[in-house]
């Protein structure tokens, strides 16, 4: 028996699922959707791992003409021969806008989410030395539009006085 206890959690696979939910929800409908949601991976043989509180949010664009909604998300491992089925039972459900379900991968969250620690120099120091390099190479080789004007006048005008000297010596 311990065999084939081992074997299922071998075959189980972690996900994520996140709904909108109507924003028209009161708190015991919610509650209520939480409890069938799981339930429902009870009765597919899953089980909960985690789960977020419902909170209200504002959308950036009209979701079936709601412009605000409940994000709510759980993790939980099923069998991924049923979370097809599983998901179809929400599919066409009023209360559910939008549902996303991925497949929970720990350690790309944790790499995500991990900072990396700074070492020798801190942002400030690297970046300043870099900040008056760059000033002192645009202040010495940008030029203004009058001066490069001013030049190529110079030149012109240095190119018609040899020209007339060319031509009073012959």
């Amino acid at each position: 028996m311990k065999i084939n206890k081992s074997m299922d959690q071998e075959t189980k696979r972690k996900y994520e699922l996140v709904f909108l939910l109507s924003p028209e929800l009161e708190a015991a409908e919610l509650k209520s959707f939480e409890k069938e949601v799981e339930e429902k991976i009870k009765t597919f043989e899953g089980e909960v791992h985690q789960k977020e509180e419902a909170q209200k949010r504002a959308l950036a664009y009209p979701v079936k003409k709601f412009e605000s909604g409940y994000f709510w998300a759980i993790i939980f491992s099923i069998d991924p021969n049923k979370v097809n089925d599983f998901l179809s039972e929400f599919k066409h459900k009023k209360e559910v806008l939008r549902y996303l379900n991925t497949v929970y991968d720990e350690e790309a969250y944790n790499a995500l989410t991990k900072t990396k620690p700074k070492k020798g120099i801190t942002k400030k120091e690297k970046l300043t030395p870099k900040l008056k390099v760059e000033k002192k190479i645009k202040t010495s080789t940008t030029k203004t539009k009058k001066e490069k004007k001013e030049k190529k006048e110079k030149i012109k005008i240095e190119e018609i006085d040899k020209k007339l000297d060319e031509i009073l010596k012959e």
